[in-house]
């Protein structure tokens, strides 16, 4: 019960304050003129006075009717305006969350999030073997490694000029959903992303845009350090090798560690962790 009564104050509370200081004169105006009217009607005052009558009940009439009138209508007009608010809300994170889906598929060849998700996965798994043929020393196999990098730089030569751009653009829509939208769907009382996925993607996108490449990949040092690790295989040379393993290994970490950022940012996205993507 008083948890009733703590709603229906609040509620009224809510009313803005005109209207509420309507209602405390008309409600009490309007009560001592249904007192006067009643107690005409025991003496006989409103006996041939046809037109008085109607105008004294409409005036008590409408000192009940506009106030609660007023306070309906406000009420209505507040709750139509708040779907109206959550409405607008939705549509605005939606848009922006597709952009932002969008803005992530456009480095990708598939346009489906799940086959982008599974071809990181596999890219992911490629340096990793790469990585474990590296960590074999001289023991590995010369041409395996070669092909293995050779891989490496073709996927280098495809999107690295692209790499930049793509992730500012990506921040860029982001920064829409999370400065712009987010306050608009507190606001509405609309569900959000929760506190700790969103820190977390924050943190991943601003260090993809940290470690993006800047201009074109330098083909001709790749090959050259390529050589060299051949070279130092077939050779027997362990400076040559030694030199040759080491860049090989930092492009293959660099790589690992960018597209496992994207990796990340994928799995927020097919998983649905997104606002207005939950199921």
């Amino acid at each position: 019960m008083s948890g009733r009564l703590r709603s229906a104050r609040i509620w009224w509370l809510d009313t803005p304050r005109a209207i509420r200081c309507v209602v405390y004169v008309s409600i009490p105006l309007g009560s001592l003129a249904i007192g006067l009217g009643v107690y005409g009607d025991g003496h006989g005052w409103w006996d041939d006075r046809s037109f008085l009558t109607n105008l004294a009940s409409s005036f008590a009439s409408l000192l009940f009717g506009v106030p609660l009138a007023l306070v309906v209508l406000t009420h209505l007009s507040g709750m139509q305006a708040e779907v109206a608010e959550r409405r607008a809300a939705h549509r605005r994170t939606a848009a922006s969350v597709k952009a932002f889906v969008d803005a992530f598929q456009d480095l990708f060849t598939s346009t489906e999030r799940r086959h982008t998700h599974l071809w990181l996965e596999r890219l992911i798994w490629q340096n990793a073997r790469l990585g474990d043929l590296l960590m074999q020393g001289m023991a590995a196999d010369p041409a395996e490694v070669e092909t293995a990098a050779a891989n490496l730089m073709a996927l280098r030569n495809r999107l690295t000029p692209l790499l930049s751009q793509w992730a500012e653009h990506l921040a860029r829509q982001w920064q829409v959903i999370d400065q712009e939208c987010r306050p608009l769907a507190e606001a509405a009382g609309l569900p959000w992303i929760d506190s700790r996925d969103a820190l977390a993607l924050n943190k991943i996108i601003d260090d993809l845009v940290s470690t993006a490449p800047q201009g074109p990949p330098d083909a001709s040092r790749f090959r050259a350090i390529t050589s060299m690790y051949t070279a130092g295989l077939q050779g027997e040379r362990p400076s040559t090798w030694n030199r040759a393993n080491a860049e090989l290994h930092r492009d293959v970490n660099r790589v690992t560690e960018w597209f496992g950022l994207a990796h990340d940012i994928s799995l927020t996205i097919t998983g649905q962790r997104l606002p207005t993507m939950r199921s």
